[in-house]
């Protein structure tokens, strides 16, 4: 893949994305340790495919500004999930998100604790009443 060559890596991430009931294209190639898409760019140079997205659409590099998922889903690179943010925004949207998840983590751990046959049980996902 080629930086600057911007329909060609489109057509070349595509190629390499699965499509989720969700809407995502998921990357079915390499990733980083973290677990974000990665592919080499001009031979030898590792970039991550999300930012190459943005890129393509943008028709020019991004230079230091994150690219977030608003799906949540670090494999995504369907470029209606993704948007340029900058770092505050990218940082505090992952910590709220956090916070939430574990709100509901706290929260069904409070369901599971009901008696068997509660009513509550059968209107939360998942659970069995």
């Amino acid at each position: 893949m080629r930086e600057g060559r911007w329909e060609e890596a489109l057509s070349a991430i595509r190629e390499k994305a699965r499509v989720t009931d969700s809407g995502c294209h998921e990357w079915e190639g390499y990733t980083s340790k973290a677990g974000y898409p990665q592919t080499h760019v001009d031979g030898d140079r590792r970039a991550y495919v999300h930012r190459l997205v943005v890129e393509a659409l943008l028709g020019k590099p991004l230079g230091k500004h994150p690219v977030h998922h608003k799906c949540a889903n670090r494999l995504c690179v369907n470029p209606e999930h993704l948007q340029v943010t900058t770092h505050r925004e990218n940082t505090a949207e992952m910590l709220s998100r956090q916070a939430l998840l574990a709100e509901i983590a706290e929260l069904r751990s409070v369901v599971e604790s009901l008696a068997p046959g509660h009513p509550v049980l059968g209107k939360v996902s998942g659970m069995v009443a």
